[in-house]
C-alpha cells in the first residue's frame, strides 16, 4: 500500500470545512438551550443543516483521497 501526500490547497480545504462543520455543530448546541422562539427554530435547523452537509463533505473529501 503506496502512502499519499496531501497537497497544502487540499490540507486548507479539510481544515476550512472542519472549522465550518465544528461551528455548525457548536451554535446548534447552544441554540438549544434558551426558550424556544420562531426564529431560534429556524436558525437552529440552519446549523443542523450546515452540519449535516460539513460531514457529508468530510466523509466526501477524505473518500476521494484513499481512492
Amino acid at each position: 500500500m503506496t502512502t499519499r501526500e496531501l497537497s497544502p490547497d487540499f490540507k486548507v480545504v479539510l481544515l476550512v470545512v472542519v472549522a465550518f462543520t465544528a461551528l455548525s455543530f457548536v451554535g446548534s448546541l447552544v441554540l438549544t438551550i434558551p426558550r424556544e422562539t420562531d426564529t431560534t427554530k429556524q436558525v437552529l435547523e440552519m446549523t443542523l443543516t450546515t452540519f449535516k452537509l460539513g460531514f457529508g463533505a468530510l466523509v466526501g473529501l477524505l473518500g476521494g483521497k484513499t481512492i
